[in-house]
């Protein structure tokens, strides 16, 4: 009777974010980097060759183009004298919008096996939630995670932010299943999940000392029931198993690799190299309205402002109900190895992402959610209280993360708290894949439409859409230092927020721009301007 509720309360949640995702899919054009992940994924699958892309693993983009293969069957472009070492976005244009299958249907498919993947997700913090904690905590846990914008956002694109944040988190609770029963069969399911985790995102490999330590953790809470003897075996087998996973993978290209002796000209380690050199090199990048790259404090500032309020709520009374047992270390020795398990990971995770010079995007930060909606949800039923206490935080905590769920709407990308100001003030604070990835173009034409304004417009778009595509036009926009075609506009012009803010272009470009007033805008990523004579 208990299972039969819990469930029926727990589907739901994910049938309507389910429904939510699949309606706003449909709604937007691809996002930045979409059709390159669906061209990788789709040659992989085709040729067996995995040079394209290389700087992202190859599950995700394998399982996204799945339906590709299985169903739609589009054509590489392989007659394309650029093909295969030309510029991976304009070979992905070419494939996504050159086709004999049209661009959005391959989009939406693609799209669909990313929407399965969170509902496994979901499916997942809710099993183990109630396992581990109970019905309650599970069942909000749950509420919280289908109702997250940033969740509903990008667990419908054709990336790896999702995919990486599900199997890191399967990875991390069968190691700790493992850990409390010492059973072969777990310890191999473990190190299946850790191989998928290194297969979805280079990032995972944080995983490798998190799970030493998960163990050793777990020896000093219980030193007579484990052993070195029993570490050293259970973590070599761990690691053999997820190398295995991963050299599976890649197939051919694993057997080229070992036959030739040559590993360092594998795709994984050469993917590696790539990231690695990203994450010390950094990129180009935007904080409080300052550009640059390498802030320690960059996705601070992004849990701050895009973290839903009621989250955020939930986790100031945790701590500060668990504050006065985090300054005992006998108390930490004696607490539940469950929520060690939740801690660990994501502080971690976070504690790594202050090292990084990849500042690019809340998204990045997805891989502690699954962990941090478990805990703050069990702690809210661990903290003493009485019943109408707990009942009246979980009205208001429900309340509060459905009125931004439901006021985002359909424009979740764009999502920002209502600490910070709300979406409306999110260019204040970061810009590029945190609210403006090139998705709205598809929206831009609806709005031209709905209020009689011609098509062919003046343009600057920050994204890989083809403009055209959808039937809006994209003439030039002048920069600042081009006074006299500013002088000679006469169009409607539409540009998208980062481009605005000048960046990745020379700071200054769109400086005259930015002092004149919209008419309008599309979503919270594109500004409309009435250039007309």
């Amino acid at each position: 009777m208990k299972n039969r509720i819990f469930w029926s309360l727990t589907l739901p949640l994910l049938a309507v974010m389910a429904a939510v995702q699949v309606i706003t899919a449909l709604e937007e054009n691809q996002t930045f980097d979409e059709a390159v992940h669906m061209l990788a994924g789709y040659s992989y699958l085709e040729t067996g060759d995995f040079r394209l892309n290389p700087e992202h693993p190859p599950l995700g983009k394998i399982l996204n183009a799945l339906p590709l293969l299985l169903f739609l069957k589009p054509e590489l472009p392989t007659k394309d004298p650029r093909w295969p070492d030309g510029d991976l976005y304009d070979l992905g244009e070419a494939f996504l919008y050159r086709n004999r299958i049209p661009a959005d249907r391959m989009l939406f498919a693609s799209r669909l096996v990313t929407i399965a993947l969170t509902l496994l997700l979901g499916a997942a913090i809710a099993v183990w939630t109630r396992r581990h904690f109970g019905a309650g905590p599970a069942v909000l846990a749950t509420f919280l995670f289908c109702t997250d914008p940033n969740f509903i956002a990008h667990g419908r694109y054709v990336t790896t932010d999702l995919i990486a944040a599900l199997f890191i988190f399967l990875s991390c609770v069968t190691w700790g299943r493992f850990l409390r029963t010492r059973c072969r069969r777990d310890l191999l399911l473990a190190g299946i999940t850790l191989g998928l985790a290194l297969l979805s995102k280079f990032s995972a490999l944080f995983l490798i000392p998190v799970l030493m330590a998960l163990y050793l953790i777990r020896r000093w809470q219980a030193p007579d029931a484990y052993s070195l003897r029993h570490f050293t075996i259970s973590i070599a087998m761990l690691f053999l198993i997820g190398g295995l996973v991963v050299v599976t993978a890649y197939g051919p290209e694993s057997v080229r690799a070992l036959k030739s002796g040559d590993i360092e000209s594998h795709a994984f380690w050469k993917g590696y190299e790539e990231v690695s050199k990203s994450y010390s090199e950094g990129r180009d990048s935007y904080l409080l309205g300052m550009q640059g790259k390498g802030w320690w404090y960059y996705y601070p500032v992004a849990f701050a402002v895009k973290t839903p309020t009621a989250v955020l709520l939930l986790l100031a009374i945790a701590l500060a109900a668990a504050f006065p047992s985090l300054l005992q270390l006998e108390s930490l020795r004696g607490a539940g190895f469950d929520w060690v398990l939740l801690a660990l990971p994501a502080v971690a995770y976070f504690a790594m992402s202050l090292s990084s010079r990849l500042d690019i995007g809340f998204r990045h930060l997805l891989p502690i959610f699954p962990f941090l909606l478990i805990a703050v949800s069990a702690g809210l039923w661990h903290w003493r209280h009485s019943g109408k206490v707990l009942a009246g935080i979980v009205v208001a905590v429900v309340a509060l993360q459905t009125f931004e769920c439901v006021k985002i709407y359909p424009y979740y990308l764009s999502f920002f708290n209502s600490i910070s100001g709300g979406p409306g003030n999110g260019e204040r604070y970061l810009l590029d894949s945190t609210i403006d990835w090139g998705q709205d173009l598809k929206r831009l034409k609806l709005y031209l439409d709905a209020h009689h304004l011609p098509n062919g417009i003046c343009m600057c778009y920050f994204g890989r859409g083809l403009p055209r595509y959808y039937g809006v036009g994209d003439a030039y926009i002048p920069h600042t230092d081009e006074p006299e075609e500013i002088a000679a506009l006469n169009c409607i012009a539409a540009i998208s927020v980062t481009s605005l803010h000048d960046i990745y272009q020379r700071p200054g470009n769109y400086e005259w721009l930015r002092h004149r007033t919209p008419i309008g805008r599309v979503g919270y990523s594109m500004y409309v301007f009435d250039l007309r004579k």
